[in-house]
């Protein structure tokens, strides 16, 4: 048509020309309109336009070029720019144009059901100096102060109002709701609705509780309950609606049910009130007329917020201003106006309503023309009327009874006002704001970040924070009454956020170095499997070659054979480029993981020590990523310290030791030699890594034994000194302390541990002064049993003739004249303990060693009590006492059988006199002996006492040959018994006293000899 320029008006109606892409559109903070056609449309042709005009030919005017994303800075540039200008900065398409200058990061994200999710966001712009002077080269942006222009005065008004009680006690049910749906999933309740169903229904609360509970109150004059009766009458039983419930993925869904009619009509003073489900309201109005009922006389309970906006509607009405009410409850919309209408007294025809069913089409610019002539005074909308609605003139007020998410929408709204072609001196401007709510905290971000695009475009930042990216926190925040409740609450879900993260990387890595070890084993292996799978496949090759031999053989077909036999042949040709591939495949994959895993340690991120990337094969990863390695140490939750010695990759055993405590049997495998074996797929919960050095576990060694004194010599003495104080002792035993520079002896929580000294047996001036002190109390007669320990801390086991050496010496001679004296002085003791007891009937030696075994302690302690005072080599002393009583009582022994022995003989010699008397030759008793039979004459009358059934008897003197086997049945005598008894007439017995046990009695006047050779 030979158009060189095109001049476009309102050219921001042309801004959705291109979408963002496959790479972005899922981006959070990122608006991403649907493509308009129209749009496109346009771009075509001025794309043409540029084309024709080499890049010129289109003028775009718009007060508005970018309102809510940056996607609207590509399509409005898109439109002007020649493609050239876009490709230097390496700009094709929408995509590119985030990546170039937007800034993407992982952020945490809020869905709709209340989880925090980690996603890209766009938190921010970069490279603003080259956007800036690209969109400056091709743009002329001016505002009111550049070209002197006026616009009113924009005070801000913050209408904080109480809440009535239903309202407080259901926003803080509601609060608490929230809470609970902002927690972590496996935190949250079953039941839990999503976070922003939750938050709506507070906004709802806030305003009118009729939105909360789904209902609408009506209030009549009170001469109307007659005509209030008939419409209730005449209502439906159910009305089919559609309602909004929640799925169980949080989404909302909206459904049609069929609501009931329940209501309740009271009467209150002057007014009717009739409360009904919300999607009654049409209906109700329906039958005003047909009851005689005006709309103006239909009105409905001002909520505090309502209250206040009536108040500043009738202030703004009185100064003649037109006015603005942003509420995003459609709902409310006409509820609004009939109470305005009740309230001011207007006329239903002076109020307007712009939402998408109210100002559909040609509807909403009649409503605009209306208001701008000053047919309407007051227009209620929702965000239909944020943009591309001219409703600048005459206004004076701007009511926000509802509050958007972004700042965008918050200066879009205050723009239809605040505009160019309004001559009223200052457009005023309310925000509504519950006390006890989240209103005033959410009015307060939005101002934060409403400045965005401004700085986009004016600023001197080359980066720009991104004012519709409201994060996770900014929600949550709200839920808390309590500012610093609400801080420890940021703070608590941040470091749950960033350790999450942390352990999913951390396993990341653990996978990575598992598979690098596979990787490197693969490796070493990788010849020896090489040679394996060639020589199976020679085996394959000789059995095939063989089967096709006999099938040849036999005249069969052998193809099958000779197929087999080519597939194997060129397997076997392949052999070497396979495995040599299979080589490279685990050398790159080596390689790409051993880079991510250098990447993390140069970042600090490597959860595990950096040296084990020189040497993989010493460490071991656990099925929940713990990474174990050689030489770690790993304390568990009771205190015990394992080593690792050792670890097997292909058993996926561990092996380590015992540094510090006690673990019990089998807690964590089986001692396997100096080690234990353990699996490590068994590890037990609570194993924790740390660091510790030699020296660190010998403290921590030195520190979990309690000590009694004895054992503190396990201790050198610079440990014991640099730990003293942190020692645990044992509540029982004795310490030795210094106190006032002497040594004493106490319970160790007498005495402060500065003063406990160390039991150094190297330190001969300690020792020797414990030496002294001892003896010096044993002088005494002090009692020293509790220094027992402490002695032998510093002088062995032996200690009390290492303590000889510091004291008194006595000489062997003294101390065996001292006891020789005792026993002098004692024989009166013993001669009076024969007199006045039995012994004095016993021959005098026999009573002397008698009464000395009674009264051998007696005389021990008196030789001991003796020789005490001799020295203090009392070990010494007291074995030379006990040896002088040891010769004592040899002496009485001897004495005694000596005196035995006489009378014996004695007695010998007198029955020697009697005729009968007979003595066996010395050659037989001999030979009895031999064979272990005891052979005697009787030369006493024997008693042989009753043995059952057997009455008792007496054999007499001189008149039997007794014999008695010591081995009884099993003896000789024994076997003989039968030819005794027939040849000698040898009768059994059993004896007692002096005849004890079984005896064989055969008459005196037998050949011994003879009787000796039967039995032998």
């Amino acid at each position: 048509m030979g158009f060189q320029s095109v001049i476009v008006d309102e050219a921001h109606a042309f801004k959705n020309s291109f979408k963002a892409g496959d790479k972005t559109a899922n981006i959070a903070y990122l608006p991403n309109p649907a493509e308009s056609q129209r749009a496109i449309d346009m771009a075509m042709k001025m794309a043409y336009l540029r084309d024709q005009n080499e890049g010129r030919g289109t003028i775009l005017l718009s007060a508005t070029p970018v309102t809510n994303s940056p996607l609207e800075i590509f399509n409005m540039l898109s439109l002007v720019l020649p493609v050239e200008e876009f490709e230097k900065f390496g700009v094709y398409t929408a995509d590119d144009f985030v990546r170039v200058f937007g800034k993407v990061e992982q952020i945490e994200k809020m869905t709709v059901r209340g989880d925090i999710v980690q996603k890209d966001g766009l938190v921010g712009f970069q490279n603003l100096d080259g956007l800036r002077n690209l969109f400056h080269r091709y743009t002329l942006m001016k505002n009111a102060e550049d070209v002197n222009l006026a616009l009113p005065d924009a005070p801000e008004y913050h209408e904080s109002v109480e809440m009535t009680e239903d309202q407080h006690a259901a926003y803080e049910t509601l609060r608490e709701e929230a809470k609970e749906a902002s927690k972590p999933a496996r935190l949250r309740s079953s039941n839990a609705r999503a976070l922003f169903a939750v938050m709506r229904d507070m906004d709802k609360v806030t305003t009118d509780m009729d939105l909360f509970n789904q209902t609408m109150t009506f209030t009549f004059p009170a001469t109307k309950s007659n005509a209030v009766d008939q419409i209730i009458a005449s209502l439906p039983k159910y009305i089919e609606a559609e309602r909004i419930e929640q799925t169980e993925d949080g989404e909302e869904v909206k459904r049609k049910v069929a609501v009931e009619l329940n209501y309740t009509k009271t009467q209150q003073a002057d007014t009717v009130v009739l409360v009904v489900p919300d999607v009654y309201e049409q209906a109700v109005l329906d039958r005003l007329n047909d009851v005689a009922i005006k709309l103006s006389e239909v009105s409905h309970p001002l909520t505090p917020k309502y209250a206040k906006l009536m108040a500043n509607l009738k202030t703004e009405l009185d100064a003649s201003g037109k006015q603005i009410i942003f509420t995003e409850e459609k709902t409310q919309h006409h509820k609004l106006k009939r109470m305005i209408v009740n309230q001011l007294g207007l006329d239903e025809k002076q109020v307007g309503i712009i939402n998408g069913s109210d100002a559909a089409g040609a509807k909403l610019q009649r409503i605009a023309d209306a208001y701008n002539a000053g047919d309407i005074k007051i227009v209620i909308c929702n965000k239909k009327a944020e943009v591309g609605v001219n409703l600048q003139k005459g206004t004076s007020g701007i009511h926000h009874m509802t509050l958007p998410w972004t700042p965008a929408s918050i200066q879009q709204r205050n723009g239809r006002g605040v505009r160019q072609g309004n001559n009223a001196e200052k457009v005023s401007l309310y925000y509504y704001l519950g006390i006890g709510s989240f209103d005033g905290y959410r009015l307060d971000l939005l101002n934060k970040k409403k400045s965005w695009i401004r700085d986009l475009f004016n600023g001197t930042e080359s980066e720009a924070q991104n004012g519709n990216a409201i994060d996770s926190d900014d929600y949550l925040d709200m839920f808390e009454s309590d500012p610093e409740a609400a801080k420890a609450k940021r703070m608590e879900r941040l470091a749950q956020k960033q350790a999450e993260r942390k352990q999913k990387a951390d396993l990341k890595c653990a996978i990575d170095l598992s598979q690098v070890i596979g990787l490197r084993m693969q490796l070493s292996n990788l010849d020896a499997n090489k040679a394996e799978d060639y020589n199976r496949l020679a085996e394959r090759k000789e059995k095939v070659q063989a089967s096709l031999a006999k099938t040849k053989e036999k005249g069969e077909e052998t193809a099958a054979e000779e197929q087999a036999l080519a597939r194997i042949n060129k397997a076997m040709q392949e052999h070497d480029a396979k495995w040599e591939a299979e080589k490279e495949s685990l050398v790159s994959r080596l390689a790409q993981r051993m880079t991510f895993l250098k990447q993390k340690a140069t970042t600090g991120d490597l959860p595990f020590d950096r040296s084990i990337l020189d040497n993989p094969e010493l460490a071991i990863v656990a099925r929940d990523g713990t990474v174990l390695k050689v030489g770690d140490y790993l304390e568990s939750n009771f205190g015990a310290i394992l080593h690792i010695e050792k670890v097997e990759q292909k058993t996926r055993n561990v092996y380590y030791t015992l540094a510090l405590g006690n673990t019990s049997y089998g807690w964590w495998g089986r001692s396997n030699g100096e080690h234990i074996k353990a699996d490590l797929d068994a590890m037990p919960e609570g194993l924790k890594r740390v660091s510790l050095s030699p020296d660190e576990i010998q403290v921590k060694k030195i520190l979990s034994f309690t000590y009694g004194y004895g054992e503190l010599t396990r201790l050198t003495k610079d440990q014991f000194i640099k730990h003293r104080d942190e020692l645990q002792l044992k509540s029982y035993g004795s310490f030795v302390f210094r106190v006032n520079n002497e040594l004493t002896l106490a319970a160790q929580d007498q005495y402060g541990k500065e003063a406990l000294v160390f039991p150094d047996n190297t330190d001969n001036a300690l020792k020797r002064e414990v030496a002294l002190h001892y003896l010096a109390m044993r002088r005494e007669n002090k009692s020293v049993f509790t220094w027992r320990e402490p002695l032998r801390a510093l002088f062995g086991d032996y200690y009390e003739q290492a303590i000889a050496e510091y004291g008194v010496t006595a000489d062997k001679a003294d101390v065996l004249a001292v006891c020789d004296k005792a026993w002098n002085d004692y024989q009166s003791t013993l001669e009076e303990h024969i007199r006045s007891s039995t012994l004095k009937d016993l021959p005098s030696a026999a009573a002397k060693l008698q009464a000395y075994r009674r009264l051998r302690s007696e005389y021990l302690d008196l030789a001991e009590d003796s020789a005490a005072g001799l020295g203090d080599n009392t070990v010494e002393i007291n074995r030379w006492v006990r040896e002088f009583v040891s010769g004592l009582e040899s002496q009485l022994v001897d004495a005694a059988e000596v005196e035995k022995r006489l009378a014996v003989e004695a007695e010998l010699d007198e029955l020697k006199k009697n005729p009968e008397f007979k003595s066996l030759p010395n050659e037989v008793e001999k030979g009895f002996e031999e064979i272990g039979i005891t052979a005697r004459y009787n030369y006493k009358d024997v008693t042989i006492p009753r043995n059952g059934r057997y009455r008792a008897f007496t054999l007499n003197a001189f008149q039997f040959f007794m014999l008695q086997d010591k081995n009884g049945k099993a003896g000789k005598l024994f076997a003989a018994k039968d030819i005794l008894k027939n040849r000698f007439n040898a009768k059994f017995c059993v004896g007692e006293g002096d005849w004890s046990g079984s005896w064989w009695y055969l008459p005196a006047n037998v050949d011994v000899k003879e009787v000796f050779e039967i039995i032998n």
